[in-house]
């Protein structure tokens, strides 16, 4: 009995070194993240594999008070990604988080005087008028290999 709580002890000491050991997730962001985002979730665009499977979601919040509006994006695990570490990105503009995360990447809050005059488009290029009457800014999502489909933010320039 006393060889075999030996060996039980030891082998669970093992396990408890090899955890300890284990690396923490790493991340890399050139602006303060959140947690959450306030306001509305105005737009949630899917990330799928080649099966379709949707992998996570850019989620894209709405906030405003008065003339301050804040853009936020996050891109949020779903399914059998949630839990799992895997590479994760998030951006807005020249804003990015981005790490081996296991829930998501983000929040990246972006402010302005937008007034709510601006409108989320999916896919295709640069989608800015050539009349400058509006402006645009890309916001992008991956997981593992796979990317959005691309996203723009656009606004009014008659502010």
């Amino acid at each position: 009995m006393k060889r075999l709580v030996t060996t039980v002890l030891a082998g669970a000491a093992a396990v408890c070194a090899v955890v300890a050991s284990a690396p923490a997730a790493s991340a890399e962001s050139n602006t303060t993240t959140y947690a959450g985002c306030r306001g509305d979730l105005s737009r949630s665009v899917p990330i799928t594999n080649a099966s379709g499977t949707v992998l996570s979601r850019v989620q894209i919040w709405e906030y405003e008070r008065y003339r301050l509006s804040e853009v936020c994006v996050k891109n949020v695990h779903v399914g059998g990604t949630v839990g799992k570490s895997m590479w994760t990105m998030v951006s807005i503009g020249s804003l990015y988080d981005r790490g081996d995360y296991s829930q998501y990447a983000g929040a990246i809050r972006r402010s302005g005087a937008w007034d709510g005059s601006y409108d989320i488009q999916v896919g295709g290029a640069n989608p800015a008028n050539p009349d400058r009457d509006y402006a645009c800014m890309k916001v992008d999502g991956r997981i593992g290999d796979h990317w959005a489909p691309n996203i723009w933010l656009c606004w009014s320039n008659y502010l």
